[in-house]
């Protein structure tokens, strides 16, 4: 009997549970995106539920994704979590059938009202050193050997930008990784999902994700911060916003390098902001695409460290202790 087979009798019977019904209830073997874990729909005509069996390559992790997101679920901006099992590294959410994305600017009300939920809700566990994984990251993309960019650059900006900002950085709940594939937009609302990297952080990581995968224009990123601050931003926020884009970038970039790694790591050619498609359609990233979108994302990246304004934006972070 395959693996799948005898997950899909173990969900079956958790939905069962999980859902309180006596009705008869279907399975569908659902794709488990990046983390490799397998996903169960398990439900009824009316109503259904995900189980996840997480893939034991990541289990380290599971703890962490898995406090997060009941805390999430019982605050609200998650989907309700019925079932955990931490020592099988099985658990058991409410599932929400994917609605289209609104037009930008409902779009950007809808993800500020997520993520202000996120920053006053309860503590998160404070969850992975993200400079020391950057480091490792760095280190395992350099085994790589990609052509086409400098690690050594980017690596230098990232501790120009980390050292920049994490004087003045608050630290509140965030998710750390609020790409298309983990929001779920459903009755007018985003619910997040996938809490593997959440912790507590700058609430500008969270800005920064939510930009660089919505936001296509200075003046919608400028939205997106009177939003979420309910007044105009000052010119250091906007400095903040745009030095923590690139850190997101950056993170992005090198994790669709490893991505990529069964491809050939021959520069393709660069597409503009081709990266935002990540996520989107819940389907599975091809390595090809991984590559593609690691150029457009980094290319960016290196683009605004070559520029004037960042030195400005970095002038401005060091010379501020007010953010």
């Amino acid at each position: 009997m395959s693996a799948y087979a005898n997950n899909e009798t173990e969900a079956l019977k958790i939905a069962q549970n999980a859902l309180k019904t006596t009705e008869p209830l279907t399975a569908e073997v659902l794709s488990g995106g990046l983390s490799g874990s397998a996903l169960i729909k398990v439900g009824t005509a009316d109503r259904a539920c995900i189980v996840r069996f997480w893939n034991v390559k990541w289990a380290e992790y599971f703890p962490q994704d898995l406090a997060c997101q009941v805390i999430a679920s019982d605050a609200g901006y998650g989907p309700q979590v019925f079932f955990t099992d931490k020592i099988n590294r099985i658990s058991a959410m409410e599932y929400f059938l994917p609605e289209p994305l609104p037009e930008i600017q409902m779009r950007l009300h809808a993800l500020v009202d997520l993520v202000k939920k996120i920053h006053t809700g309860p503590a998160f566990p404070k969850g992975i050193d993200k400079s020391r994984d950057f480091d490792e990251t760095f280190d395992e993309v350099a085994k790589l050997n990609p052509q086409f960019f400098d690690l050594e650059i980017l690596r230098a900006v990232k501790e120009a930008i980390f050292s920049a900002t994490q004087d003045s950085a608050s630290a509140v709940p965030c998710h750390r990784d609020l790409h298309q594939g983990n929001l779920i937009y459903n009755q007018n609302r985003f619910v997040a999902i996938d809490y593997t990297w959440s912790g507590m952080d700058d609430p500008y990581v969270d800005l920064a994700t939510v930009a660089i995968f919505n936001c296509k224009t200075p003046e919608e990123e400028h939205h997106l911060l009177q939003l979420y601050l309910g007044r105009a931003p000052s010119g250091k926020e906007v400095a903040r916003l745009s030095l923590m884009k690139v850190l997101a970038k950056i993170f992005y970039g090198l994790e669709f390098l490893k991505l990529a790694s069964t491809a050939s790591l021959k520069a393709p050619d660069r597409e503009s902001k081709n990266y935002m498609n990540f996520g989107r359609h819940g389907e599975t990233t091809s390595p090809p695409e991984c590559l593609e979108y690691a150029i457009s994302i980094l290319s960016e990246a290196v683009d605004y460290a070559q520029s004037e304004q960042y030195f400005k934006d970095l002038l401005s972070l060091k010379n501020s202790r007010d953010i």
